[in-house]
């Protein structure tokens, strides 16, 4: 089994948020890191947007406490300058999904767990859904 996984902003709000649809899967996938039977990382950039949701959600005091338990568990890939020029280069939908492929592809992940597994097509990594990557384990 491969141990290294890619995770978008929408699983791990899925994570965080019980009424989401992802949210029990997510669970499993949290649980399995923090057990450290998988290495997970996240892209620096989702983060502004993943702390506007959960203050949202859950309230500013609580929000930033759950971005610092990822920032914790979580391996956290920079975004630099190198990083958008390749970024650039994919061409084809919504710059973050690029910005994060690029990301996944330098850390040498394994996977990319998203609930748009259509997202990356372009990329050499595999992308499954929380559920399925928590089936072949």
């Amino acid at each position: 089994m491969k141990n290294h996984v890619f995770i978008d902003a929408e699983i791990v709000l899925d994570m965080a948020i019980a009424d989401r649809s992802g949210h029990k899967a997510a669970l499993k996938l949290l649980d399995a890191i923090e057990k450290q039977s998988i290495r997970a990382s996240i892209c620096s950039t989702d983060l502004p947007s993943m702390q506007a949701e959960l203050t949202r959600c859950m309230g500013k005091d609580d929000a930033r406490v759950y971005l610092q338990a990822l920032v914790d568990a979580f391996d956290v890939a920079t975004v630099g300058e190198g990083v958008c020029r390749q970024a650039l280069q994919i061409g084809d939908g919504p710059f973050s999904d690029a910005v994060l492929q690029v990301c996944a592809e330098q850390a040498a992940a394994d996977y990319i767990v998203t609930s748009r597994t259509g997202a990356f097509k372009r990329s050499n990594i595999k992308t499954i859904d929380a559920a399925r990557y928590l089936q072949s384990k």
